[in-house]
């Protein structure tokens, strides 16, 4: 099998194979014996129109991943039946059949074909360019119907790349729904002076709607429509943070943009008009009109209610407006300080019921006794959980009570990022992409963990949006290493085994390298440094933050402690362990590399560094957790603790022949350990042709490659040079995860004859080693 996707199954039989994996986690498999072998024309076929948008999905994804010929034909003749069946199947769910013969998909409804046919995907794509998949049976469900992922693209426009590959990204998961707000950055013909002109015109949205519906995704729009101005409906006059209520023309202009909306989104059922956080603007409002600020919040909430009713859509409404703490409803596990302080939450006894009371929340309990009770009160509710613990919790809570599960970003998103804090530098962000899609569809799975699903959630999510070249052969040519010494040997076969990669010719999406661990280019400092000695230099230890003393470390690997700042190094294993009341931050080369905010808790720790975890009276006055800083610990002693500081060392240089032409040439690499993903250049890689030109690229740390052991998306995407995973193992739990990347330069002379390449590390390269495994030419 594979050596592509690796992932333990924690729920299916013990027969289940584990070397492949669906994600989400399916509710009932059975491994059968024999395989089913692509023949060279795949013929595909399906019995009504309904069948027709997952069928297409299907054969523009399969030939992506099989050299096979692909067609239509009619199902009694195919080799892949799709078909429409609700007998026996539950809502959204589908039986996918594979046998020796042929390979069957039936879906409750065209949700459920759409999901089964994802499945056969995970399957084929985990085949690896290969010619078969396990003979199996799936039959499944998810849990929650409503499941998706509010993105925020409000504080600046996303570009057209990032908007595709979220949606392809979230159908890839299995999400339901994709919940787009984009704020001032939609732009509108009818209101063109209040939009943004740097923002997406309504063709480009359209045909993003039209790609989500290609996926079986449903778009929910979302306009925050009271408070937000900065980022809602830019509306025409304001007041406090929002909406002014007595302008007619606000009206007019909102009810304009949903009709828009509508236009564009031609399935549209639900739309999210925000209302939190609106303290200033009811206030304003109630000094503007004089009316009580439940009186004002009741009669917008019910104009945009009836408005909703004639045009056959449901609005979705934030509930932290709607809810006080004196209440009995109440039972304090909820953000109520914008309702109690606004004196606002009275307006949900006289409000429509034909809405849904959206619920956001960053901690995760048990029960939320206060929705239970809003729901006894005939509201529809759904849950927004933010991250960490709070994404399982509300899952569970959503299965139970019949409710929608909404997953948050709350930052906005691109593949740009130099310093500024976005979606994909953040741990808590991947995970709660990919935590939402999984614990919504098999909330049962795993019933014994509380932050993961089983395998290392933040790297399915960079999979899911940066593993897409075309794994179809080119034709390669693998090119020989220079011999390496035997303590290279040794890490660099760990290395491999750790993503399941053999020794020998390896054929990897579509590429061939001849790896062999005595074989590989070594340069900079591998070696690991010996931990145990530096945490025996006497405490208690203390931090300096850009030069200036700071605070005392409380302890060193054990327990976070209430009150207190605690330091983790891997020798307390891959996560903190900590729970959600606190921040973290982790420490790579001498620098804050990222943070973790409350609610999140147990972040990774790097072999390279150390993480961080402040509590209650430790974060007053810690500025280790704001932005970024040049961090230095030093011990009881004043002398420093070298934690994560790595000395140069090793060789600089390698020097590759070629001798060949090439379209592009492949490096199959990883680092010995990790860096902050915002330093300086660390490889610079230098192509010299046989009439004495050259071409020189550099590589930088978490832009273009990346350890073994850390999870990075890849920023830059638009960059010519083609980054991808090559293959990897998301291990057993969060963090676990394991992967190797590969970098494809595009020859801009590919009639040259390519003379050899020299590859040379900076000083940050020599302080956390570049391990060349696999270079391969493509001829053409």
């Amino acid at each position: 099998m594979s050596n592509y996707l690796l992932v333990t199954s924690l729920t299916v039989s013990a027969c289940f194979a584990t070397s492949f994996s669906i994600v989400p986690t399916p509710h009932n498999i059975v491994r059968k014996s024999g395989t089913f072998i692509f023949p060279p024309e795949l013929s595909v076929g399906f019995d009504s129109v309904t069948c027709q948008p997952p069928a297409d999905l299907l054969l523009s994804e399969i030939k992506r991943y099989i050299p096979a010929t692909i067609k239509k034909t009619s199902t009694d003749k195919s080799d892949i039946t799709l078909n429409i069946a609700s007998k026996n199947l539950q809502e959204q769910g589908y039986k996918l059949s594979v046998s020796s013969k042929n390979i069957s998909i039936i879906g409750h409804d065209q949700h459920g074909l759409f999901y089964g046919v994802i499945s056969l995907l995970w399957l084929v794509r985990d085949s690896n360019g290969g010619d078969s998949i396990p003979a199996i049976t799936i039959t499944d469900w998810p849990d929650v119907t409503m499941r998706g992922m509010d993105l925020q693209w409000c504080f600046g426009a996303p570009s057209n790349q990032v908007m595709l590959d979220t949606a392809h990204a979230m159908a890839m998961l299995k999400y339901s729904f994709i919940m787009p707000e984009l704020g001032p950055f939609l732009k509108n013909e009818n209101f063109p002076m209040q939009f943004r002109k740097d923002g997406i015109s309504r063709k480009q949205f359209r045909e993003f709607v039209q790609y989500c519906y290609s996926l079986g995704l449903d778009v929910i729009p979302k306009l925050n429509a009271l408070g937000h101005k900065e980022r809602g409906v830019p509306w025409i006059k304001t007041l406090g943070n929002g909406l002014d209520m007595g302008c007619e023309e606000n009206y007019k202009m909102l009810f304009d943009l949903v009709e828009s909306y509508m236009k564009d989104c031609p399935k549209l059922q639900y739309f999210h008009f925000g209302m939190d956080e609106a303290v200033s603007c009811l206030e304003e409002n109630k000094k503007a009109y004089g009316k009580s600020t439940d009186v004002l919040l009741a009669e917008h909430i019910n104009r945009i209610c009836k408005w909703c009713k004639t045009k056959k859509i449901t609005p979705i409404i934030y509930h932290d407006m709607l809810i006080g703490a004196s209440e009995d409803i109440y039972w304090k596990e909820g953000a109520v300080n914008s309702g109690t302080r606004a004196k606002s939450y009275p307006a949900r006894k006289t409000i429509c019921k034909d809405l849904i009371i959206d619920y956001w929340n960053y901690e995760g309990f048990a029960r939320y006794r206060t929705m239970e009770n809003v729901q006894n009160e005939k509201f529809r509710i759904w849950f927004t959980p933010w991250g960490g613990v709070s994404v399982n919790m509300m899952a569970q809570n959503a299965y139970l009570l019949d409710a929608g599960l909404l997953g948050s970003t709350w930052t906005n998103v691109d593949y740009k990022d130099v310093r500024r804090i976005r979606f994909y530098t953040q741990r808590w962000l991947q995970d709660a992409f990919s935590n939402t899609a999984s614990f919504a569809w098999n909330i049962k799975h795993p019933t014994d963990r509380i932050f993961d699903p089983g395998y290392d959630a933040a790297l399915i999510t960079t999979s899911m949006y940066w593993d897409k070249p075309d794994y179809l052969p080119e034709k390669s040519t693998p090119i020989a290493l220079p011999e390496c010494d035997s303590y290279a040997r040794q890490w660099i076969k760990d290395t491999l085994q750790s993503v399941h990669l053999s020794s020998g010719l390896q054929n990897i999406k579509g590429i061939t390298f001849d790896i062999d661990p005595s074989q590989a280019v070594v340069l900079g400092n591998i070696k690991s440094v010996n931990i145990s000695r530096i945490l025996s230099q006497p405490q208690p230890w203390t931090m300096y933050v850009d030069g200036k003393k700071n605070k005392q470390i409380d302890g060193v690997d054990q327990p976070r402690k209430a009150n207190s700042i605690m330091l983790y190094t891997r020798n307390y294993g891959l996560s903190s362990k900590s729970n959600q009341y606190g921040r973290e931050v982790s420490v790579r080369c001498g620098r804050t590399h990222y943070g973790d905010t409350w609610g999140i808790g147990n972040m990774s720790i790097p072999r390279n560094g150390f993480v961080l975890s402040g509590h209650g009276e430790g974060l007053y006055d810690a500025r280790v957790f704001n932005g970024y800083h040049k961090i230095k610990i030093l011990d009881s002693r004043g002398k420093e603790v070298l934690l994560g500081k790595r000395k140069p060392g090793g060789m600089k240089t390698a020097k590759i022949n070629i001798d060949s032409k090439a379209k592009s040439i492949v490096f199959l690499h990883t680092t010995a350990y990790e860096a902050a993903h915002f330093m300086p250049d660390m490889v610079s890689i230098n192509i010299i042709y046989d009439d004495g030109g050259n071409e020189t690229f550099s590589l930088r740390y978490g832009r273009d490659i990346c350890s073994f052991d850390d999870v990075c998306f890849l920023y830059d995407k638009q960059n010519p040079q083609r980054k991808w995973l090559a293959a990897y193992n998301s291990g057993n739990e969060l963090h676990d995860g394991r992967l190797m990347y590969a970098y494809q330069w595009p020859n801009p002379h590919p009639g040259k004859t390519v003379r050899s390449v020299t590859i040379k590390v900076s000083e940050l390269g020599q302080q956390i080693g570049y391990l060349l495994l696999g270079l391969s030419v493509v001829d053409e």
